[in-house]
């Protein structure tokens, strides 16, 4: 599974703004077309 495809600097970036979660979030919509599970949250 790939987690992350971008630059380090991009990544670092993400990471500042705290946006990684919210990106994991779209791509897993986008991957299996369905929200994921608030089970967890």
């Amino acid at each position: 599974m790939r987690l992350y495809a971008n630059h380090c600097k991009t990544f670092v970036e993400d990471c500042e703004r705290n946006q990684i979660a919210e990106k994991f979030r779209q791509n897993f919509e986008e991957y299996f077309c369905r929200e994921r599970s608030n089970a967890l949250s």
